[in-house]
């Protein structure tokens, strides 16, 4: 993503600023952590015209790529307010996260385009699936 030659209402006409702003709580975490994987160098650019007035991250916040555990949940590294590290359940299912996803989407009316990406950084940030079959294979990742 080049935000360097975009003015900043074609910056907030981007899917990217667009979801952030209408997500909120543990969804718009989620995508602050995948956007920060995907897009580094442009994240806090991102923030400051989606949200004027942004200064930092707020805490909690979640810090690493997810995994989907054993059970079938999304695991992911979280901060609390004490600056405490460790893994949390963010979703209870890939199920309910892919739900979740394509909620927003479908509410900002993405187009064909946009909800493809939108779909693979999503995809990108859950990292790994540590699932295990009957006999004790992978069953994915």
């Amino acid at each position: 993503m080049k935000l360097a030659d975009k003015h900043a209402e074609e910056i907030r006409a981007m899917w990217q600023s667009r979801a952030l702003s209408a997500a909120s709580g543990k969804l718009r975490k989620v995508l602050i952590v995948a956007f920060a994987k995907e897009y580094p160098g442009v994240l806090v650019t991102l923030m400051k015209v989606t949200f004027p007035g942004f200064a930092d991250f707020d805490l909690p916040i979640f810090l690493s790529y997810a995994h989907i555990a054993l059970d079938g949940s999304i695991i992911c590294q979280w901060m609390n307010k004490a600056k405490i590290k460790r893994p949390v359940r963010v979703y209870d299912s890939e199920d309910a996260f892919i739900y979740e996803m394509r909620k927003l989407a479908d509410r900002l009316k993405l187009d064909d385009c946009d909800r493809i990406e939108m779909f693979t950084v999503l995809q990108k940030w859950v990292a790994s699936d540590r699932r295990v079959g009957v006999l004790g294979q992978r069953l994915a990742s």
